[in-house]
C-alpha cells in the first residue's frame, strides 16, 4: 500500500503500539468468555469447527493473527 505521507520509524512504532492496544483487549475478552486463560493461548491457535459453530474461537484465531502480524512488523522496525 502506498501512503501519501512518509511516516517516521517512531510514528510507525507508535501506530503498532496503538494497534496492539486495540487488539489485545478484544482477544483477552474472547478468551475469558470461553473460560480460557489468555496467557495460555498459543500464538498459533487454530479455531475448531466453523465460524458459525464456534464464533468466539474464530475471533480468537483472527485477533491472534492480527496481533502476530503487528508484533512482527514492530519487531522489523526495531531491527
Amino acid at each position: 500500500m502506498d501512503f501519501s505521507a512518509a511516516l517516521t520509524t517512531a510514528e510507525k512504532q507508535a501506530a503498532c503500539a496503538n494497534a496492539i492496544n486495540l487488539i489485545e483487549p478484544s482477544l483477552y475478552e474472547a478468551c475469558l468468555n470461553l473460560g480460557l486463560i489468555p496467557a495460555d493461548v498459543a500464538s498459533d491457535y487454530t479455531a475448531p469447527g466453523t465460524l458459525d459453530s464456534h464464533p468466539l474461537e474464530h475471533r480468537i484465531e483472527s485477533e491472534l493473527a492480527k496481533l502476530n502480524a503487528v508484533k512482527a512488523h514492530l519487531a522489523s522496525l526495531s531491527g
